[in-house]
């Protein structure tokens, strides 16, 4: 019995790593600065409290005023 713990943790310890090998293999994508810097400039952030807005205060959505 004790073998086969032995023989399972190996294989697991193989397919571990073989993950982490696979992972570190892969190429991230291209960031195009420019690109994500127009879409960041072109957004309001009006925008981003609108939604949690109530009379002209900012509320906090996960604890709602009484």
């Amino acid at each position: 019995m004790m073998k086969y713990l032995k023989i399972l943790l190996a294989l697991l310890i193989l397919a571990l790593i073989s993950l982490l090998a696979l992972g570190c293999a892969m190429t991230p994508k291209k960031l195009d600065e420019l690109a994500w810097k127009q879409k960041v400039n072109s957004l309001d952030p009006k925008l981003l409290y609108a939604p949690h807005e109530k009379e002209g205060s900012f509320f906090n959505p996960w604890l709602p005023m009484e």
